[in-house]
């Protein structure tokens, strides 16, 4: 029992004496918040990005206004050859809120939704198809922050509903979820 009690004795004293040297008062440097953000007098960026929730390919933002964003996103593709033709479209935007923008990081919330469409056709036959569609719709948080000069870089954090529906060789197949998702992106600003 003596033993026991000198040991929370020991951890208390020493705790104790590491929390009076370390502890600090948390002062916030009023200089970083006062400075405006550097992409400001930029409201517009365009870039590309991949979001397993809100879509992938170009995208192009603009300012609304001093807080508000709105972006859209979107990749077309085709191919044929002799064998088969496949058609595939993207297409997702967003409307982003800052809470936070320092000199040179801004942190936004975030609601978008995406959609997508693929068809292949095997040997020119339409009972050779394959075609699948889906709609995802999403909240989330981001951060954008500067990567070099007027470049910058994003990440996304997401959650929300995703639907599709399948078509292979004749039989349906439809699924819903919930899901989680991420996102980030490459862009410049102007």
């Amino acid at each position: 029992m003596k033993t026991l009690t000198k040991t929370y004795v020991i951890v208390l004293v020493v705790f104790s004496t590491f929390y009076n040297v370390f502890a600090q008062e948390t002062v916030v440097d009023s200089t970083l918040l006062d400075q405006p953000y550097v992409y400001a007098p930029f409201p517009n960026t365009v870039g590309s990005e991949y979001s397993t929730l809100l879509g992938y390919g170009l995208f192009y933002k603009v300012g609304v206004s001093k807080n508000l964003q709105l972006k859209f996103t979107g990749i077309p593709y085709y191919s044929a050859n002799n064998y088969r033709s496949e058609m595939f479209y993207n297409i997702g935007s967003q409307l982003q809120l800052d809470f936070v923008k320092l000199r040179e990081l801004r942190g936004y919330g975030l609601v978008g939704g995406a959609y997508f469409h693929s068809n292949i056709t095997y040997n020119g036959s339409d009972a050779n198809k394959e075609s699948s569609n889906g709609l995802s719709l999403a909240v989330g948080i981001g951060i954008e922050t500067r990567f070099f000069r007027r470049l910058i870089i994003h990440t996304e954090l997401t959650g929300g509903y995703n639907s599709s529906t399948e078509v292979r060789y004749g039989t349906n197949y439809f699924d819903t979820s919930l899901k989680v998702g991420v996102g980030a992106g490459l862009g410049i600003v102007f």
